[in-house]
C-alpha cells in the first residue's frame, strides 16, 4: 500500500506540471493503477479498509512522506549535477571560442608581419610608385580577406619566410 500510495501522490502531483510533450492536466493515476494490477474499486475498498484503521494509515502516510522527500532531494541532488555538467560544457565552449579567437589574432599578427617584411624588402627594392601599386594588390586594408585565402597558419608561415 505504500509504494501505492507514492505513487498515486507523485502521479497526483505531476498533474500539474507539464509533460515532456508540453502538455498539462494528463491524469497519470490509471497508469499507476495498472502498474499495480488492480482498478479504482479495489482501490478504494483498500482505502476504506485502511482509513478505518488509523494508527495504520498514520504509519503508511509517514513513510509515504519519507519516501517523497528522500525521492525529492535524489531529484534535487541530480538537477544540480546537471546543471554543474552544463556549467562545465558552457566554460569548455567558451575557452574553446576564445582559443579560436585567439588564433586568428595570431593569423591575423602572422599576416600583417609578413606584410610588413614585403612592403620593407620591397621599399628598398621599388620607388614609390610601385610601393602603392603593391599596397593595393596586397589588400592591406583587409587582412581578413587575405586570412580566409590561407588555409593553415602553416602557409602563412612558409609565405613569411619566403619573403
Amino acid at each position: 500500500m505504500v509504494d501505492l500510495l507514492t505513487d498515486l501522490t507523485i502521479a497526483t502531483m505531476a498533474k500539474n506540471e507539464k509533460n515532456i510533450y508540453g502538455k498539462r492536466n494528463v491524469d497519470y493515476t490509471q497508469l499507476v493503477f495498472e502498474k499495480y494490477g488492480i482498478d479504482t474499486t479495489r482501490f478504494k475498498k483498500s482505502n476504506f479498509y485502511y482509513t478505518s484503521r488509523i494508527d495504520d494509515y498514520q504509519a503508511i502516510y509517514l513513510e509515504v512522506e519519507k519516501r517523497i522527500e528522500g525521492q525529492s532531494n535524489r531529484f534535487k541532488d541530480l538537477k544540480k549535477e546537471k546543471d554543474s555538467l552544463k556549467r562545465d560544457r558552457i566554460r569548455k565552449i567558451k575557452l574553446k571560442r576564445d582559443s579560436i579567437k585567439r588564433e586568428e589574432i595570431t593569423k591575423d599578427s602572422m599576416v600583417l608581419d609578413a606584410l610588413n617584411k614585403k612592403i620593407k624588402d620591397s621599399t628598398l627594392r621599388y620607388d614609390l610608385k610601385q610601393l602603392k601599386f603593391l599596397r593595393k594588390t596586397l589588400h592591406m586594408d583587409s587582412l581578413r580577406s587575405i586570412v580566409i585565402g590561407l588555409d593553415t597558419v602553416k602557409e602563412i608561415s612558409k609565405d613569411s619566410l619566403s619573403l
